[in-house]
């Protein structure tokens, strides 16, 4: 596995601004995929992921909200 290519968590977090815990919450929604997950059990994200928690955070300021087991009708 070549993680030149992707950020950990914590470095996503840093580029975002957006805590760590909420990154691994984002993913645990499913709403933000790490690309790959290490043996060592690391969550590895693309850049892709840049944009993708942006979307997320202007969803909220615009009033969405995201909760486990919440269904869009």
């Amino acid at each position: 596995m070549n993680q030149i290519n992707f950020l950990k968590i914590g470095e996503l977090a840093k580029q975002t601004g957006v805590a760590v815990g909420t990154l691994r919450y984002y993913s645990d929604l499913g709403l933000l995929l790490p690309s790959l997950r290490g043996d060592n059990g690391y969550r590895y994200y693309s850049q892709d992921a840049n944009s993708q928690v942006k979307f997320i955070k202007k969803a909220q300021a615009l009033g969405f909200t995201f909760r486990r087991n919440q269904t869009i009708s």
